[in-house]
């Protein structure tokens, strides 16, 4: 028969279980402690059955003590282990006690997380209980979720944007980066993390982006936008680069961490340049009266376009089987005489070879220069070459000339570097009519 207990608790008499009890207590008396704290305190016989159920119990659940004396908890809770239930019991059993977080479902419905504490009694009577004390963490677990939720969001942020992302912490130190930025570093991310910006990107771009980095973290504003040029120790070849910074704060509101935002503008500022330099040519071609200025013209913006080490401009007038040097840039005047004129028939060259093929050829080193060109002495100081770019020039029915040049690295031009020749090839070929209408218009007065 049910009685009341303090505080508006209830329990009813208890089944006594054989069997010897693991530890002389009132778990009764423990019950009645427990009931003044906060947690849900809950008294059960070894079938589950409960005796006692407490204010925090009732709070937590929404049963009232009348509710649910006599119920089985694991039935009226529909708990959820993290481990088959057999599994827990026979670790209390074995061990008095068995702790874990339990997923509990409310009067209401919803569902709660409690970290719980099973604790095995016995009582004078020579039976044996459980008492349970179940603590809410279902908004800390919540919290958990969501700062996991948050991690892999950034975390598939981080992989899947088009852009290099990083963020580092007050000591400078990257705490994250994408494969992205790790790239363009050449340092892959787990080589990152944890290493200072400087000791990662070198000094000469670390005295430029630490500066930004910690006027961030003191002022808390972005700084959006900075361009900026130079090479890493990981990747020699220069390049350039937009760069951001962001404050990232915590839930006080300071800086915690600072983002950086990167994306690699070589290209953009190439194909910038490039269009500059045909703009360039087209101007300076217009004003060329003669082959050898429309020679002189192109090799220029050529060579200085490309970075190439030296080159050469060859004219086939019309009705001749040979091709004599209009122009040069890189020899200081003294082209070797074996390569002045040349047999327009003689394809162990490129100069000739393009001519008949009628589209570029680009050798990205010695070797493939020797395999491709096996009879061709390669001229004094060759040896510092490592690539080449030949291109034809053609006029409206027949080709007018080659384009030769040489670049001291091996390397393999990009697209928009092999427009960017084909149409300063075209440019030529379209000035040099040009240029000899004009020659034959004065010669005809």
């Amino acid at each position: 028969m049910a009685r009341s207990g303090p505080r508006g608790t209830h329990h009813v008499k208890r089944q006594e279980q054989p069997g010897p009890a693991p530890a002389p207590a009132d778990p009764e008396s423990q019950a009645r402690t427990l009931a003044f704290a906060h947690e849900a305190v809950v008294l059960v016989d070894m079938e589950g059955r409960i005796l006692f159920w407490s204010e925090g119990a009732r709070a937590l659940y929404g049963y009232s003590a009348q509710e649910a004396l006599g119920q089985k908890v694991q039935v009226l809770l529909r708990t959820e282990l993290p481990m088959p239930m057999e599994e827990a019991w026979a670790q209390t059993l074995r061990q008095g006690q068995w702790t874990g977080d339990v997923v509990h479902t409310t009067r209401s419905g919803a569902r709660v997380t409690v970290h719980s504490h099973w604790a095995l009694s016995a009582d004078g009577a020579g039976g044996r209980t459980l008492l349970l004390s179940n603590r809410d963490i279902t908004e800390r677990k919540e919290a958990e979720r969501q700062r996991i939720e948050a991690l892999a969001l950034l975390e598939g942020l981080l992989d899947s944007a088009p852009v290099g992302l990083a963020f580092v912490d007050r000591d400078l130190r990257y705490v994250r980066i994408n494969r992205v930025l790790a790239a363009m570093n050449g340092v892959p991310p787990e080589h990152t993390v944890g290493r200072t910006v400087r000791e990662v990107v070198g000094d000469a771009v670390a005295d430029l982006v630490e500066p930004v980095m910690r006027f961030v973290f003191e002022s808390g504003q972005p700084v959006h936008e900075r361009e900026l040029a130079s090479s890493l120790p990981a990747a020699p070849q220069r390049r350039a680069w937009r760069l951001s910074h962001y404050p990232v704060r915590d839930a006080q509101g300071r800086v915690h961490v600072v983002g950086t935002v990167v994306q690699d503008i070589t290209e953009s500022l190439r194909d910038q340049e490039r269009t500059a330099r045909l703009q360039a040519a087209t101007s300076a071609l217009s004003r060329a009266l003669t082959p050898e200025e429309v020679g002189r013209v192109v090799l220029s913006e050529a060579v200085r376009g490309l970075g190439a080490r030296r080159g050469l401009a060859y004219l086939r007038e019309r009705g001749e089987r040979r091709l004599r040097v209009l122009a040069e840039v890189g020899y200081g005047g003294a082209v070797p005489e074996r390569v002045q004129v040349l047999d327009a028939e003689d394809r162990s060259n490129p100069v000739v070879d393009v001519l008949h093929l009628g589209e570029p050829v680009w050798i990205e080193s010695m070797e493939e220069f020797r395999q491709r060109y096996p009879g061709f002495v390669p001229l004094p100081g060759a040896q510092a070459s490592a690539a080449w770019a030949a291109l034809p020039m053609h006029g409206d029915d027949q080709p007018v000339g080659s384009l030769l040049l040489s670049f001291t690295e091996a390397r393999t031009l990009s697209p928009q570097d092999r427009s960017f020749l084909r149409v300063l090839a075209q440019q030529c070929a379209i000035a040099l009519e040009r240029a000899r209408l004009y020659r034959e218009a004065r010669g005809a007065g």
